[in-house]
């Protein structure tokens, strides 16, 4: 060790240099704070707080109820629970997460340019060629692209380490690393593996073929194929504790179920094809825009969540061009045929969705790394004096030709704006010095000057990514504006079963209101609450949570007091009056900074039905009156009623399309919730007024319906709903009005007298009792549906089926009965057992194989 560290750390530290540097941006001008808008902020933000509450507080367990009204922890796994960098992050302070994500942002960096540099090492005879590759590939626009994204950075660690023990397996035949690398990848982020997987295989019958081209059996070919795809699937299946429960929520989404109907000869276009490949060009500028060559909304929607960029640093289109020189034969066209197959890879957007489960192009990791392995070996050609010095002033010109050609295509076909062609000149100008710099260097032989020409390059393209992309800025992470104070404060106070509803919290910075709380709020403080954001989730649970998502957003709404009181909502806070206070809640705390208010209509986890109704009544109707119905009636698929009592609504009016809707009442009303049905118009507005003064204004970004009470001291007269067809569908708004007369209070407080009592919660367990006063009972909880509950009344295990379509449910008889709640998530055991397996598989196999190397 002492010694590799002696003769690399000039290196290393070089390396190291790199990491940091390209984030002297953000070191600059937002105190190391490296944290995005959108997918950053509210998912691995969110889930790393969340996560490092929950490690601290020993409450991490394999069902999370902070996931909407609760989920299967492997749900979001990719996010945080098996990530190595969230693990990273728990050895800090909770404060120190915001800084701590940009450390781990260069460590990763770091160890990806030693293990690309290490693995290169075994494909190239000089070391420089072999630092070049590294490098062009760790500041790569896939990786610039996801920087913002530390779950598919990890990608730089794990390729390059799978790859070069890839490496140590065809050159002597040891296979203990390639199987826990793969295993360690298929931990940390399952997609990543699956799309390596084919990738992997390609490459190493590539190089086998390569390595054994003067001696090749089809039959030795075949056989040392099947032992490899054995030792990787031996690999994969050590990941199986993270695979297999992971598994099972993924094939049951429907947005991996459902499939894909579309032509498998259906083809990307022009457009598409010009957007990755002149991308070869032009740093990563916007990461939702990251071609300037070509607006995002001139193509298909190709890469919209990233990777859709092949830029390599500018030495890369300069060398690429000369892999028809090489004069290694077999290399030649390997290299062709690898980029012959990476163009109809893309070409195709069937292998889009095959390799990624969509039109967006992760996977073209692959089309970086083959360029990697191509640039490297043509520079290794050079400077070993079997390429030519005059092919490089060649390649340049050629590059010039098509650049020119580029901008006239943007240009031409009016792909871009002016303004970003204009800036395309700017930094074109700079990146075509660079461009003659590594030309006249490669022609003149001065090799280690590649190096300081390319650390410029990297930090050029640091400077520009994070020009255009500015981070969230640090005084969002202040000890005070991250208070959990609220919740501790309720934690404290009550040990109970129940649910948080919260109020947005807005930080106002350069006149732009920023949201700091998000959906993920209950994940950051680790609190049973009504909301989530994430692409995974509780599925069972989906035509439910279709009332409130919209795709894989669930956000707290406004005037669902009724549907989250029989959820057993219970506390909610509030830093500021944004949004008004849900009906029925009463102030119970108050500092200087919050508010907590407790609602009057608990109810602690369920409550023994007085009626059932049969499910497919209900299913039919809109979400207003479905939730109508289960105030009153348990919602069950076996229930043999079909007849509902009269509603307690009254249709005062529907509105077609508008854009501005105004209902004026005979006479002034109060004591009286009205229910604005929302068909079709994403933003509404409504305004109510008294006496042509304004009473009220509430803004309401959710389809559906919603509902404001009015109090019987402030009576209204006038109703206008304020909101255009934005989608051009079509729109209706109805409104109805409901009495508060006490009768809805009378009714929820007979629910509570037939509810559990003494519960508790500890993880996967919940325990509580239960007083059933009459035969054959059917129990509504607000426990969420799951195949892993098991259901034990008086310690015997009974069936239980889905209620008020998503939620747990089951019958009693008369008695009084202690239920206990048990979660184990599918398939994990199973994927525990598989993993230990395969590990002790792999460790027998490795022990008989050294034994064999030996004799």
């Amino acid at each position: 060790m002492k010694e590799h560290l002696r003769r690399y750390y000039k290196l290393y530290l070089f390396f190291l240099f790199l990491s940091v540097g390209i984030f002297l941006y953000t070191f600059i001008y937002n105190k190391g704070i490296f944290i995005f808008d959108g997918d950053t902020y509210q998912q691995t933000f969110k889930y790393y707080l969340g996560g490092w509450e929950k490690v601290h507080s020993g409450t991490l367990s394999t069902w999370d109820w902070s996931l909407g009204f609760g989920g299967n922890i492997f749900s979001y796994t990719l996010y945080f629970i098996s990530s190595p960098v969230f693990w990273f992050c728990t050895l800090f302070p909770k404060e120190f997460i915001p800084y701590s994500l940009l450390i781990a942002n260069i460590l990763q960096l770091w160890l990806g340019l030693i293990l690309t540099y290490h693995w290169l090492q075994k494909l190239n005879k000089n070391s420089i060629a072999s630092i070049v590759g590294a490098i062009t590939f760790i500041f790569c626009g896939w990786n610039l692209g996801y920087m913002r994204y530390e779950l598919l950075l990890i990608a730089t660690v794990f390729y390059p380490l799978s790859l070069y023990y890839t490496e140590v397996y065809l050159e002597k035949k040891k296979f203990l690393g390639l199987c826990i690398s793969l295993g360690l990848l298929g931990i940390s982020n399952y997609l990543l593996l699956y799309q390596f997987i084919p990738f992997l295989c390609l490459y190493t019958l590539m190089r086998y073929l390569n390595i054994n081209k003067n001696n090749l059996h089809l039959k030795n070919t075949v056989i040392e194929s099947l032992k490899f795809f054995s030792l990787v699937i031996l690999g994969v299946l050590l990941s199986s504790i993270i695979l297999l429960p992971t598994a099972f929520i993924i094939l049951n989404m429907p947005r991996f179920s459902s499939g894909d109907n579309s032509s498998l000869l259906l083809m990307n276009g022009f457009r598409e094809i010009f957007k990755i490949y002149s991308s070869l060009y032009t740093p990563v500028l916007e990461r939702q825009n990251v071609n300037f060559f070509i607006e995002a909304s001139q193509h298909g929607n190709i890469g919209w969540g990233g990777g859709a960029s092949l830029y390599s640093m500018i030495i890369t289109p300069l060398l690429l061009p000369l892999m028809v020189c090489l004069k290694d034969k077999f290399k030649r066209n390997s290299f062709l045929l690898l980029e012959i197959l990476g163009f109809i890879f893309f070409l195709f957007p069937f292998f889009s969705k095959l390799f990624n489960f969509s039109i967006d192009t992760r996977w073209l990791f692959m089309l970086v790394l083959i360029n990697t392995i191509i640039i490297s070996s043509i520079l290794d050609s050079f400077i070993s004096h079997e390429l030519q010095n005059k092919y490089i002033l060649f390649s340049f010109f050629i590059n010039l030709l098509v650049l020119c050609c580029i901008f006239f295509i943007s240009y031409y076909f009016k792909l871009t704006s002016i303004q970003n062609l204009t800036f395309l000149v700017k930094s074109s100008f700079v990146l075509i010095l660079i461009m003659l710099l590594y030309t006249l260097i490669i022609y003149k032989n001065k090799f280690s000057l590649l190096l300081v020409v390319l650390a410029i390059e990297v930090l050029f393209c640091g400077v520009l990514l994070f020009k255009f992309n500015t981070p969230l800025p640090y005084t969002m992470y202040d000890s005070e504006n991250y208070s959990s104070s609220p919740v501790q404060w309720i934690k404290e106070n009550d040990q109970s079963f129940y649910r948080i509803l919260y109020d947005k919290r807005q930080l106002n910075y350069n006149d732009d209101l920023l949201d700091i709380t998000a959906a993920n709020e209950p994940l950051a403080q680790d609190f049973k609450g009504m909301s989530f954001y994430s692409s995974l989730y509780n599925v069972n649970q989906e035509e439910y949570l279709g009332r409130f998502k919209s795709t894989w957003l669930m956000s707290q709404l406004i005037g669902r007091e009724n549907s989250y009181n029989l959820l057993s909502a219970k506390y909610f806070y509030s830093y500021a009056p944004v949004q008004p206070v849900p009906f029925g809640y009463e102030l119970i705390e108050e500092t200087s900074s919050y508010k907590i208010y407790k609602n009057e209509n608990f109810l602690e986890l369920g409550y023994v039905c007085p009626n059932t109704i049969n499910s497919s009544v209900v299913s039919n109707l809109s979400y207003l009156l479905q939730d109508q119905i289960m105030q009153k009636y348990c919602v069950t698929n076996s229930s043999p009623n079909i007849t509902v009592d009269e509603s307690n609504l009254e249709l005062l009016i529907s509105f077609a399309d508008a854009e501005t809707r105004i209902l004026e009442f005979d006479k002034p009303i109060s004591n009286k919730r009205l229910y604005i049905e929302n068909f079709g118009i994403p933003h509404l507005e409504v305004r109510t007024y008294f006496e042509e003064r304004e009473v009220d204004i509430i803004d309401l970004w959710q389809f559906n319906y919603s509902s404001i009470v009015i109090d019987e001291n402030q009576p209204i007269d006038k109703l206008v709903i304020v909101g255009a067809d934005e989608y051009g569908y079509g729109t209706m708004v109805n409104v109805y009005e409901e009495d508060l007369n006490g009768s809805y209070e009378n009714a929820f407080n007979e629910m509570r007298n037939n509810s559990f009592t003494n519960v508790s919660v500890t993880n996967d367990i919940i325990k509580a009792t239960i007083n059933v006063l009459e035969d054959n009972k059917t129990i509504f909880t607000s426990v969420p549906i799951d195949a892993g509950w098991n259901i034990y009344v008086d310690n015997k295990k009974i069936e239980y089926e889905e209620v008020n379509f998503g939620f747990i449910g089951f019958n009693l008889d008369k008695g009084i009965y202690d239920i206990r709640f048990e979660y184990t998530a599918p398939l994990f055991r199973e994927g525990i057992y598989m993993s230990i397996s395969s590990l002790i598989l792999l460790v027998a196999l490795n022990y008989f194989s050294k034994r064999k190397r030996q004799y």
